[in-house]
């Protein structure tokens, strides 16, 4: 077994599920994720009560809910970690376990050993200080207005909607949040932002853009998408959901320290000096998008303004 991925499991399994001797660990994969997996269980084996290791099927996109025996056995671990290729993020089975039952979850939507290792390379306290001095500025405003060198500039409310920290720190009941971490995010309430997007990086369901993507928001909601062959396969996948997929369903900033960008979602969403918008569910969040898709859109170097005060300019932390 790989050592860099045995180091990033332990640090995913303990310093940041806070994963005990006395409790149940499940580990969900398919069949592209395996390898992540099986260092998870490695790590695990004879260092908690119980590993229940559970391959299924890949989802069709991200998400789809898992199977139901996947689904119950969510729901009845005290710990779980979902290395899948489609996320299991933004899933009823996920919330529930999470929310009803104080289960507490690491996703890691489309996982590579490659990003994975990089986990064990991150400066958790420092990861920890950004994130906290982001989100906090995020929760004391109350408009938004994000630009960028590309051509966004989108504005937007926080309302009442709660501002998350995705610090990788997941040892209380109920915590979730993505592996590797590094985002402060929240739902913008539907119906307030309007202006453009144009998400220049990667975009989830197609990767590493060829091409910027535009996107007319009007209202919260995404009326038209341009940007060549990757605008066309984003508006398909939203098309095939149904209107409600092109609800502004997140707002995000990245905290990680990344070299570039990999066309993974799960790790170019968390590379600091970016943000990330995002269309479709919204209910982990505190939003009332009930939809099954997730998409999030990469921003670089965005310029961002809360109540009229600069908290970031052009990718650098204001300090």
């Amino acid at each position: 077994m790989d050592g860099r991925l045995l180091k990033a499991a332990h640090i995913a399994l303990f310093d940041c599920l806070g994963l005990k001797a006395t409790e149940n660990l499940l580990i969900v994969v398919d069949p592209v994720t395996l390898e992540v997996g099986t260092a998870l269980r490695e790590a695990a084996s004879g260092n908690c009560r119980d590993v229940l290791f559970l391959e299924m099927s890949p989802r069709a996109r991200h998400g789809d809910e898992p199977p139901e025996p996947v689904a119950a056995a969510m729901a009845a671990s005290d710990v779980m970690i979902l290395p899948t290729t489609m996320s299991l993020t933004h899933t009823a089975a996920t919330r529930r376990a999470t929310k009803e039952f104080g289960r507490r979850a690491a996703t890691m939507p489309s996982i590579t050993p490659e990003i994975f290792a990089q986990l064990g390379n991150a400066d958790l306290t420092v990861l920890v200080k950004r994130t906290k001095k982001l989100a906090e500025a995020l929760r004391n405003g109350t408009t938004i207005r994000v630009i960028s060198p590309s051509g966004t500039d989108l504005t937007f409310s926080r309302g009442d909607r709660e501002v998350y920290e995705d610090c990788g720190l997941l040892s209380e009941p109920g915590k979730k949040g993505n592996l590797p971490p590094g985002e402060a995010f929240f739902a913008p309430p539907e119906g307030s932002a309007n202006g453009h997007i144009v998400v220049d990086v990667s975009m989830a369901g197609i990767g590493l853009l060829s091409t910027p993507i535009t996107i007319l928001v009007e209202k919260g909601v995404a009326t038209y998408i341009d940007g060549g062959a990757d605008g066309d396969t984003l508006r398909g996948i939203l098309e095939q959901v149904g209107p409600k997929a092109f609800t502004l369903a997140e707002f995000g900033v990245g905290t990680l320290p990344v070299d570039h960008a990999v066309g993974n979602i799960l790790l170019d969403e968390k590379m600091f000096g970016t943000c990330h918008f995002a269309f479709g569910n919204n209910m982990s969040m505190g939003g009332v998008n009930d939809v099954p898709v997730h998409l999030d859109g990469i921003v670089n170097e965005p310029t961002i303004v809360v109540d009229g005060e600069t908290l970031m300019q052009v990718g650098t932390l204001v300090e």
